[in-house]
């Protein structure tokens, strides 16, 4: 039989062996630690004075307890003892009373899920329909896309659009816009007659089912792709494919023309309170292709050349009438303009719900000849005036879906703003401001991202007092009386003092006896300070602390304390100290953000009567905890602070990275002899199961 033989050193408890240790180190998880403190050659003082308890075996078995002999005299039963079974039972079911209760609960989480799941199919959409409109504008300047498109128009036209360019730089032309409408509109005529509409393009009415759908039922299933440019090439030399790409090679068609077309696009998201997507007829479809889209996904903007304050809309691949066809608005207001919504606004694009048609329109962007996007949606719909807000509200979905579109064209863009337009941007400002409606119900007035009124503020709100109102109104039977309406731009929120000083800002001193609102709706979040409100609440005090909230002009960045060398560090009750800013670490101070240096430090402190410096002298390292942030989750009605490494004197920073070191190699020499006793008692157990059942095997059973 093969035997086991382990080996041990008596002395190897209280010696550190540096060279041995850093290889363990370095293998291990905390390699890239060791880097910075690699370079730091540790004195033999600390390793003399630093040493650690080595493992407690006092509780390991003997040998008499893990001897197999005892087994020997266990005698082994073969009868099995059969316990006399009732004749009879009854069950008794008590009706559950909580039932509603439950399914109630059930209910909210499973419509908080799915509209989870709908904003982050909403943002996804943002993002990927964004990002196709970028990249298939690039291939619309393509000069061989252009090319095959102009090579089929008549050349009577090519001859006309020629004399066209140059009576414009020809003074005294009176002709000239005359022959702008000619070839527009023939344009328009010409390519609805020799473009052919041979498959579906984007149908987005709604959500799908979450189960026991056939994608059969909801999808056509006859759109043929484009995925590369030469494919798009292709479709531009025989002009047939879907009304989305017709939508695209029209704005293409008068590029090549010479023109500033721009290419819109409405994005076709769904918002989470969208219906089920309608199941397709597909007998109708396939006599009528997307006919029964009665609104666009795609169209165009030309800059009018004889007139850059005017902007000419086109549209001819869905719109039947051809008075919608061609539509001229102002692109931004002259000397001699005002911005109005007769002038500078349309809604022949904004989708009307209906039985039969479902789309919606939430985001419109156009993208210039130099592939530049940017937003015209106050130019299309209505009610959009907090895009323009400088600050949005991210504690709704409507703002957290804004700031991600205006993120992603920002990305888009690289900061370029080539082919876009200073006026043209105010003016859509203006009309954004301009057509706005307001609400006259309280909860729709809550809800609206645009305006407010005093009655619907929340509790850390506040209107600025020199803010301008857009109307009056009465919402509800909440108030006898119609309130001011004001844009929501105009209401600066408030916060706490510790609510700042977790955003690494303090209220300034002459600021302090000045908070622009004082509330009581600030309830407290722990346990104990609960109790306490309570207690006062039965005893009848009902004296609910009053909090001082202050606006963001009320604070400056946080200035740390300064540290003066032989004074103790800073630290609060608690014994930390709370940096929740890079800035807010105190001056001549290092924070050292090393693993379990927290736990190292405080052992050697903890354990200094233990050890022997140089000069008989028992020294203390002076430390403090870092608290970065309090997480109110692991243990629910309490503060559990979250601890990120320790804020020591810049004089001793080397010396605690060297204790840290020496640390760190013992803590791996005692996993090391961990791991190595846990698989010596793994073998043993093994063994001792296999004798056992060797013994067993003997017996006849």
């Amino acid at each position: 039989m093969n035997k086991l033989y382990v080996s041990s050193d008596s002395d190897s408890e209280s010696d550190i062996d540096l060279n041995h240790g850093l290889s363990h180190v370095e293998n291990g998880a905390h390699g890239g630690e060791i880097e910075e403190v690699k370079k730091l050659s540790i004195h033999e003082d600390y390793l003399d004075t630093f040493q650690f308890k080595g493992p407690d075996t006092s509780d390991s078995e003997s040998d008499s307890d893990l001897s197999c002999s005892e087994w020997e005299s266990v005698p082994i039963d073969t009868t099995i003892q059969k316990e006399p079974q009732p004749e009879s039972f009854s069950i008794t079911i008590k009706p559950n009373i909580d039932d509603e209760a439950a399914k109630a609960i059930r209910r909210r989480k499973m419509l908080l899920e799915l509209r989870k799941k709908r904003a982050s199919i909403h943002n996804l959409a943002i993002v990927s329909y964004l990002t196709h409109a970028f990249e298939r504008n690039k291939w619309l300047n393509n000069p061989s896309v252009q090319k095959k498109l102009k090579k089929n128009l008549p050349k009577s036209l090519i001859k006309r659009n020629k004399a066209f360019w140059k009576k414009i730089t020809d003074v005294g032309s009176i002709d000239v816009e005359h022959d702008l409408i000619y070839i527009l509109k023939y344009t328009i005529k010409w390519f609805r007659l020799n473009y052919r509409l041979v498959s579906h393009g984007i149908r987005v009415l709604g959500y799908l089912p979450s189960q026991d759908f056939t994608a059969e039922d909801y999808y056509p299933h006859t759109a043929q792709g484009t995925p590369n440019l030469s494919s798009f090439i292709s479709v531009a030399g025989k002009l047939k494919h879907n009304r989305d790409v017709g939508a695209q090679l029209y704005t293409s068609l008068l590029r090549s023309l010479g023109f500033e077309a721009r290419l819109v696009f409405s994005l076709p998201l769904l918002d989470k309170n969208a219906k089920s997507q309608p199941k397709i007829d597909k007998e109708r479809l396939k006599r009528n292709i997307d006919h029964d889209l009665l609104f666009p996904y795609y169209w165009t903007e030309v800059v009018n050349p004889l007139d850059k304050s005017e902007i000419i809309i086109i549209e001819n691949m869905c719109f039947h009438d051809e008075e919608k066809r061609y539509t001229k608005l102002k692109r931004y207001s002259t000397p001699t303009s005002t911005v109005s919504i007769e002038n500078n606004y349309t809604n022949l694009f904004y989708p009307i719900p209906s039985q039969f048609n479902q789309m919606s329109m939430h985001y419109v962007v156009s993208l210039t000849n130099q592939n530049t996007l940017f937003e015209t949606s106050s130019r299309y719909m209505p009610d959009v005036a907090y895009r323009w807000f400088k600050k949005l509200d991210l504690r709704t979905v409507t703002g957290r879906a804004s700031l991600l579109f205006q993120s992603t064209l920002r990305y888009l863009n690289s900061g370029s703003t080539l082919g876009i337009n200073e006026d043209e941007l105010k003016t859509l400002e203006l009309i954004a401001r301009i057509n706005c409606s307001i609400p006259t119900t309280f909860s729709a007035m809550k809800s609206n991202p645009n305006v407010v009124t005093p009655s619907t503020l929340r509790f850390n709100e506040v209107i600025l007092p020199d803010s301008k109102s857009v109307g009056k109104v009465k919402c509800g039977n909440t108030t006898l009386r119609k309130e001011n309406v004001y844009f929501k731009r105009d209401i600066i929120t408030g916060k706490s003092q510790q609510q700042w000083k977790i955003l690494g800002r303090a209220i300034k001193e002459d600021e302090i006896l000045s908070p622009i609102k004082k509330t009581r709706k600030l309830q407290p979040r722990t346990i104990a300070k609960r109790r306490k409100l309570n207690m006062d609440n039965l005893l009848g005090f009902n004296n609910i602390p009053e909090v001082d909230l202050y606006g963001f002009d009320q604070t400056c960045k946080y200035e740390p304390p300064v540290v003066i060398e032989g004074e103790p560090l800073p630290r609060n009750t608690y014994g930390n100290i709370e940096i929740f800013k890079p800035w807010m670490k105190p001056y001549n101070c290092s924070w050292i953000q090393l693993s379990n240096i927290h736990e190292i430090l405080e052992d050697y402190n903890h354990k200094r009567k233990w050890f022997s410096t140089t000069g008989g002298v028992n020294e203390t390292i002076d430390f403090v905890p870092v608290v970065i942030g309090f997480d109110f989750k692991i243990s629910p009605g309490y503060a559990v602070p979250i601890k990120k490494g320790v804020i020591v004197s810049e004089e001793i920073e080397n010396k605690v990275k060297r204790l840290w070191l020496a640390g760190k190699i013992e803590i791996n020499r005692r996993e090391v002899e961990k791991r190595e006793l846990n698989s010596i008692k793994a073998w043993n157990m093994m063994l001792r199961g296999l004798r056992i059942k060797q013994r067993i095997d003997r017996y006849d059973v």
